[in-house]
């Protein structure tokens, strides 16, 4: 008897406390999707980051999300696809315009570097018309699907 009163007690607080999801829907990646939308599929190495004047809000995500322009130098160290006129490139992404945005649930996933800390990253990428790079999933998430932080010494 006691058991059932638990078990009872149990769902009733259960059933009476409103849950709570917080989170945003987003497409799902696959390697296959990503190569096949890339112009550019590379292991590469961040050399230095360049904030720039640019200011925009993400598309996609609500409440907005305010953000500002990165270019970063890549040293290419393998080309997967693709064929890039130079060993370097530049990715442009973006960084969030105010750091607290990040701390919230269902924040976006952007990409930062710390050149100072060698690391090589897989970028799936699309080139703009200004010849620079964009992650291929788009600048909302690249770090949750098309920009990958390899984990070995390689450098």
């Amino acid at each position: 008897m006691a058991i059932k009163l638990k078990s009872f007690l149990a769902l009733t607080l259960l059933l009476a406390v409103p849950l709570v999801a917080v989170g945003r829907i987003r497409p799902v990646w696959t390697y296959e999707h990503m190569r096949d939308e890339a112009d550019l599929v590379v292991i590469a190495r961040p050399v230095s980051s360049t904030p720039t004047e640019e200011k925009a809000s993400l598309p996609n995500i609500s409440p907005e999300v305010r953000v500002v322009g990165v270019e970063t130098k890549l040293e290419v160290r393998l080309v997967l696809k693709g064929s890039p006129k130079t060993r370097t490139a530049c990715l442009h992404h973006y960084a969030l315009q105010n750091p607290a945005d990040g701390q919230t649930h269902g924040a976006p996933q952007l990409v930062t570097f710390d050149p100072k800390q060698p690391a090589c990253y897989l970028m799936f990428l699309k080139q703009t018309s200004a010849g620079r790079y964009t992650p291929v999933t788009g600048q909302t998430d690249p770090a949750a699907e098309s920009i990958i932080k390899l984990d070995s010494g390689a450098q």
